[in-house]
């Protein structure tokens, strides 16, 4: 539960960001920023230091991108009627 509108201080480290890079699925176009994961996932070694620095100087400053600030959430079907909004969930 969030109680607090601030966020604590996260320390990033390089292997972590390169762990989220690798789990990233097969590439769409759906995306906000239009970024394909294949170019995060394949493109400079460096890329993740280039995210470090990134994160780090949004959290020192305060200030985010507003691309990250939004998401596309698809409805999936779970199970039961699919004409009741209860038997889907966010994607």
């Amino acid at each position: 539960m969030l109680t607090s509108r601030h966020l604590s201080k996260i320390d990033f480290i390089p292997s972590s960001i390169k762990q989220a890079i690798a789990a990233l699925k097969k590439p769409y176009d759906g995306r906000p920023d239009g970024i394909p994961p294949s170019f995060l996932k394949y493109g400079s070694r460096e890329f993740p230091l280039f995210c470090l620095k990134l994160f780090d100087l949004s959290m020192e400053y305060g200030t985010y991108q507003s691309v990250w600030k939004t998401s596309l959430i698809s409805p999936r079907f779970k199970t039961g009627s699919r004409s009741d909004t209860i038997n889907y969930r966010p994607i």
